[in-house]
Order: C-alpha cells, then sequence, then structure tokens
C-alpha cells in the first residue's frame, strides 16, 4: 500500500511538472518579433496589383509569430472588407498600442462601429455624407441650417431657384445669422430679377460677416441698389484696417503666381494654332506651396498680432496648423475663431476638428495608464 502511495504521488508530480510550460526563450522570441516585422514590411510593399488575400496571409503570419504586433492588426483592420473583423484588430491596436502616433486615427475608424452609422453632416460639403433630402435633417438648430444650405446648393446647381429659395428660408429660420445662407439667398433672388430682395439679404450678409472674402464684391454689387451699404462698425480702427490688409496679404500670398516653364521645343509643331501657344508660352502657374505657405502664414500671424479680433485669420491659422501637425495650437486658433464668429464658413470645419479633439483627449484620458 505505502508503495501504491508512493507511486501515485510520483506520478502526480510528474504530471505537474509536464503541465508546467517552459519559460519562453528570449532569443527566440526576438527572432519572431523581427521575422514578423519582415512580413509586415513585405505586405506593406507588395504590388498593388496582387489579389489582397497574398497580403492577408502575409500578415496573419506575422501574427502567428507575435500576436501582439499592434501594426500588424491594424493592416489587418485596413484591409479587411468585414467590418467586424476590422473592429477586432483595431480594438486590439489600441489595446497593445494607445500611444501609437496612428493610434488617434485607428480610433476614429472605429467610431461609426459605435454609433451604429455615425452621420458627419456639419463637415464641408463633399466629406462623408450629405443630406439626402429635406426630410431627414439633424434636431440641432446650427447643423440644420447648414444641412439645408448644402440642399440649397444642389438646387442652385440644378437651376432650380424656387426651390432653393424655400431651402434657404428654412435654413434661415434655423439660424438667422448665418452668413452664407443669406449671401447665397441674396443671389438667388438676384437670379430671379428681385434685386430688392436680394440687397436685404446681402445688406445682412455683410453685417455679419464684414471680413469674409466676398465682402467687397458683395459691396460692389450693392453701389447699383438703393439703400445703405453696410460696412464694419470696426472700420474706422485704425488696427482693424492694418489686419484686414495683413488677411488680404496672406490670401495674396497662397494665389501667388510664377512664369510658367518654357514648352519644350517641338511643341510648337502640335496641331494648335499660334495664338494657343502664345497663349500656353505665356501662362503663369501657382508658385511652390511650401512658399506660399510660409509667405501666407507670415501675414495671418500678423493680422492676429495687430487685431486679435479677426476671426478670419485664427480660422486660416487652425487650418494651417492642423495640416502641419500643430494639434493643439490649431485647437487654440479654432476656439477664439468660434467665440468671435461662430457662424462663419469655416466654423463647420473648426467645431468637428475640436469634437473629435476633445473626444480623442477624453479616450486618452481614460485609457491612460494607472500611475505607480
Amino acid at each position: 500500500m505505502e508503495s501504491a502511495g508512493t507511486c501515485v504521488l510520483w506520478i502526480a508530480a510528474w504530471l505537474a511538472t509536464a503541465a508546467t510550460p517552459a519559460p519562453p526563450d528570449p532569443a527566440r522570441l526576438e527572432a519572431n518579433r523581427r521575422k514578423a516585422q519582415e512580413l509586415l514590411e513585405q505586405a506593406k510593399h507588395l504590388d498593388p496589383r496582387k489579389p489582397a488575400k497574398v497580403s492577408e496571409a502575409l500578415l496573419l503570419k506575422c501574427l502567428a509569430l507575435d500576436p501582439d504586433h499592434a501594426e500588424c492588426h491594424m493592416a489587418l483592420g485596413d484591409l479587411s472588407t468585414n467590418p467586424e473583423k476590422s473592429r477586432r484588430h483595431y480594438e486590439e491596436f489600441l489595446r497593445l498600442a494607445p500611444d501609437h502616433p496612428m493610434a488617434e486615427k485607428v480610433w476614429w475608424r472605429l467610431q461609426p462601429f459605435s454609433n451604429g452609422g455615425w452621420r458627419i453632416i456639419h463637415m464641408p460639403k463633399g466629406d462623408l455624407v450629405r443630406p439626402p433630402d429635406d426630410q431627414h435633417l439633424a434636431e440641432d438648430p446650427w447643423l440644420r441650417a447648414w444641412e439645408l444650405y448644402d440642399l440649397a446648393e444642389q438646387s442652385v446647381e440644378k437651376n432650380q431657384l424656387d426651390e432653393a429659395e424655400a431651402r434657404l428660408l428654412r435654413c434661415l429660420q434655423a439660424n438667422p445669422r448665418l452668413a452664407e445662407g443669406h449671401l447665397l439667398l441674396g443671389s438667388v433672388y438676384a437670379k430671379k430679377l428681385e434685386p430688392s430682395k436680394g440687397a436685404e439679404h446681402y445688406r445682412e450678409f455683410l453685417r455679419l460677416a464684414p471680413e469674409h472674402h466676398q465682402a467687397e464684391k458683395v459691396r460692389q454689387i450693392l453701389q447699383g441698389v438703393r439703400g445703405e451699404v453696410p460696412v464694419s462698425p470696426r472700420a474706422s480702427d485704425p488696427k482693424y484696417q492694418e489686419a484686414l490688409q495683413f488677411l488680404q496679404d496672406g490670401r495674396d500670398a497662397m494665389a501667388r503666381k510664377v512664369p510658367g516653364k518654357p514648352l519644350p521645343a517641338d511643341f510648337a509643331r502640335s496641331s494648335r494654332s499660334a495664338q494657343e501657344l502664345a497663349k500656353l508660352r505665356s501662362m503663369e502657374q501657382l508658385a511652390p506651396l511650401s512658399e506660399r505657405l510660409a509667405d501666407a502664414r507670415l501675414a495671418y500671424e500678423a493680422c492676429v498680432r495687430v487685431d486679435p479680433k479677426m476671426a478670419a485669420c485664427h480660422y486660416v491659422l487652425g487650418y494651417m496648423d492642423v495640416t502641419g501637425g500643430q494639434r493643439d495650437r490649431a485647437m487654440k486658433h479654432f476656439r477664439e475663431a468660434l467665440a468671435l464668429a461662430p457662424d462663419d464658413e469655416s466654423a463647420r470645419l473648426a467645431r468637428f476638428s475640436l469634437e473629435r479633439y476633445d473626444a480623442w483627449m477624453a479616450w486618452k484620458a481614460a485609457h491612460a495608464p494607472a500611475p505607480h
């Protein structure tokens, strides 16, 4: 009996030892990581004409070697046409690498999954979604006004002026301070040969947005119509006038052109007429973007330095900082601009950028590692 008990204990000890996994070999783990990274690079640089399944196979091998390879999860999320698979890989990427430079973009790719479809109507037209008709509009008056404005633009493009008028009247009922709505409605009335109605909305546009890039053109239109041509209440302020000049300097810098490149010698033997060739030779082209941006930035910075209340310059500096990767600085400009001119045409993108930034910062704070 005693020998049988000893045998049982020996077998139990052996089983316990066998069940204990051997510690991972650090050299093997490192070799697997290197191989996984190589597979990821192969998938990234694969000939785009090859089927997506080839890239997917490489990325799955990457995860088989290193299940915690965050970038392989991100790449599979991008590659997959199955929304559920994409979501799982994106979530795993964020769990593994919340501080990765791409983490914010991946987090935003997840928002349609968490918000059940997620409409972004308050982005400028041409972005994610445009309202399909007048029956599916936002409850928020500010957003609803912009949706109706976008629909009115579609009506104008089709020359459906009565429909455009009706939509713009509803737009301005939702937000009477929407300068763009007054501007478009003024032009609709001009096309309908109702100049007195148009002038009323042009004047309101100038009252709301005296620094708008179309303001001078509207003032010229109103010169031929009876009644007062509104000017900014700050028109007599020399600092305001100086800031306006810097604003125009910035716009001019972005539109600056240089002489066109000389045409090839054999170009003259083409079927084009002598007049067309002469025109092509004299054509100008835009200066390099980096030069235009640098010069424009100096002008816009001078604008807000001279007059910190010039919302248009804050908006443009915000856009420049967003595209330049200076997110914190961009949000300061956007907050300042929205406080000064919340209904400006640029407010849509500024509001969207701020919502996105604040939501991302809240997620980061919630997922920050606990202090030791």
